[in-house]
Formats: structure tokens, C-alpha cells, sequence
């Protein structure tokens, strides 16, 4: 993968679900089990990076209450609000669809985090940060 500073930029994202709730699975001893929430937010999050979105992820982790993408934006998408967008909008439809979250209840949380990964460095980093983010969990 080319170095960040040349061309689209690297970003780590975290997107929490609504008030934190750990609908998304649980973690034991490093190891998470999607519930059946996390299961269609999984689905939701490959159809978005299969349809053309606009983004190329090199990591991806369900948490119980958040999710980790380190991700690159394309030229062809606006950036990584929108793939963020795409993604949450997506999930939500997928998980209401499966009638597993009421109808006024949020999925996720308005906002979302993303820094940018300025070097080489920070995405090897980023990525065996999310990476290791379940056993982190373990140990809390």
C-alpha cells in the first residue's frame, strides 16, 4: 500500500453505537461473538465496500458498543464522511429490516471519530490497533 502522504489518505474510524449500548456482540477471553445486530452491521459493512463506495478498508472490527475501519477513500467518493455515511445508513436499514432494534431507538451515534493517519507508520499502527482491540477489551 502506498504511503499516505501521496495521493487518498488513510483514516482511523471509530463509529459508537447509540448510547453506547453493546449491541453489536460480546468479547471473551480476546475473542468477540457478534450478536445478531453485529451479524447485519458485518453484512452492511461488506456490501458497502462491494458496491462501489468508494473506499478501500485495511482493517475492520465489531466491538460490542463501536466498530474500527481503518480506511482509504477513492477518488470517486466524497470522502470519508460519506462512507461513513453510506455504511451507518446501510447497517441501520439491515438491522431494522431483521426487526432486531425498535423503531425510535439509534443505531449509532450521530457523530463519528476519524483522525488521519499522516505516515506509513500511523496505518501500521492504526491497523494493529484495531486489530488487537477485542483483547484490549479482555483486559479492561
Amino acid at each position: 500500500m502506498p504511503p499516505p502522504t501521496r495521493g487518498p489518505r488513510w483514516y482511523l474510524v471509530t463509529i459508537a453505537t447509540g448510547r453506547r449500548s453493546p449491541v453489536l456482540g460480546s468479547v471473551c477471553e480476546g475473542q468477540l461473538t457478534q450478536s445478531r445486530i453485529g451479524q447485519h452491521v458485518m453484512a452492511a459493512w461488506d456490501a458497502t465496500t462491494r458496491d462501489g463506495c468508494g473506499a478501500h478498508a485495511a482493517a475492520f472490527q465489531l466491538m460490542p458498543d463501536h466498530v474500527h475501519i481503518v480506511v482509504r477513500p477513492d477518488a470517486t467518493s466524497h470522502g470519508v464522511s460519506e462512507v461513513v455515511r453510506r455504511f451507518k445508513a446501510r447497517a441501520t436499514v439491515y438491522v431494522r429490516r431483521a426487526d432486531l432494534l425498535p423503531c425510535r431507538t439509534a443505531l449509532w451515534q450521530r457523530e463519528f471519530h476519524a483522525r488521519l493517519l499522516r505516515s506509513q507508520r500511523a496505518v501500521d499502527d492504526a491497523i494493529a490497533y484495531v486489530n488487537a482491540n477485542p483483547e484490549r477489551w479482555s483486559s479492561r
